[in-house]
């Protein structure tokens, strides 16, 4: 299977920290670095650029500790697995709102319809710093300024047959930090299985396969991943997902897992944990909200329908690093 993802599919930060770092609150640069640049403070150092890409989609997602790749599905699947936009015979849009620390906030709009003899998805991902605090080389003053980054993703799948989906996605990706901007574009791609055992299903998806990304005269490689997951629908009223992925750029792997269970016929509850999370947030030498910091890597939310429209929540403690909190709303039309 990973032979098939691949013939689907090759795949700035250092100017952004000397300017952050200029910050007179070095800590509160600190924890905003932790959260918004992919919420990935983990094990190996970071290499590629471009980390928002590793933040993810959708509050459901988000619960279930981002465990998604066989999971996904409709527009939030533009992101996680193109070929989970496939099969689908009504158009739907959704709409995800992250609270992040401090000013930083993410979004992520997306829409999938059938066209093109399958289904045909798009995407914008967009990421906001807030005002930054500038200093010079002197440690003076230099005024406030912004910085945002942005991905612009158009989708295509279809099934190839009764158990099998495949879709792929292109995107362009836009950084900027007051005047200086870097430009890239990347692929994603994705396959999807109906396993022969009852409620089992497979997936597999390639994201951010691309050039190194320039920004400012700086090149760098975006965070290829490759991820493989599970989803198991078979008990009752729960389902549960599993999730492999691996960065071969950074070394921050992941091993994440959810559930979720139907409490009630418009309603369902989630939990997950996410091993690279969990890694996240843990301050040497500092001792506060330890209730917080035990939860690391812990995730939980919900689900609530209504006819054609959909509410979902997730809250992410991060430790030290502060908490994440994800509202999306999406319509079937």
């Amino acid at each position: 299977m990973w032979i098939l993802v691949s013939v689907l599919t090759l795949c700035l930060c250092d100017k952004f920290l000397r300017r952050l770092f200029k910050d007179r609150n070095m800590k509160k640069v600190m924890l905003t670095i932790g959260l918004t640049l992919g919420l990935c403070a983990g094990a190996g150092a970071e290499v590629s650029s471009e980390a928002f890409l590793k933040i993810g989609a959708g509050a459901e997602a988000a619960a279930l500790g981002n465990a998604y790749t066989a999971a996904a599905e409709g527009p939030n699947a533009v992101y996680w697995n193109p070929a989970g936009i496939a099969g689908s015979d009504k158009p739907a849009a959704t709409f995800t709102h992250t609270m992040l620390y401090d000013e930083a906030n993410y979004d992520f709009a997306a829409f999938s319809s059938k066209g093109l003899g399958g289904n045909i998805g798009a995407a914008i991902t967009w990421l906001s710093y807030g005002n930054l605090n500038g200093r010079d080389i002197n440690g003076l003053p230099a005024g406030n300024f912004s910085a945002e980054d942005m991905a612009l993703s158009l989708a295509y799948a279809a099934n190839l047959g009764a158990d099998i989906k495949a879709g792929l996605a292109v995107k362009y990706i836009h950084s900027k930090i007051e005047s200086a901007t870097g430009d890239g574009f990347a692929m994603d791609a994705g396959i999807k299985w109906v396993m022969p055992i009852n409620g089992l299903k497979a997936g597999f998806a390639m994201q951010n396969l691309s050039p190194e990304f320039r920004f400012s005269g700086d090149k760098r490689p975006l965070p290829l991943t490759w991820n493989a997951g599970l989803e198991y629908s078979g008990l009752n009223d729960f389902i549960f997902t599993l999730d492999s992925k691996a960065r071969p750029e950074d070394g921050d792997d992941e091993f994440c897992f959810g559930a979720g269970y139907q409490a009630a016929k418009a309603l369902t509850l989630r939990a997950g944990y996410n091993g690279k999370a969990a890694k996240a947030g843990k301050l040497s030498g500092s001792g506060g909200l330890k209730a917080l910091d035990n939860l690391r890597g812990i995730s939980a939310g919900f689900g609530a329908s209504l006819g054609c429209f959909k509410l979902d929540y997730a809250f992410t403690p991060y430790g030290e690093l502060g908490n994440a909190q994800r509202i999306t709303l999406s319509a079937v039309f």
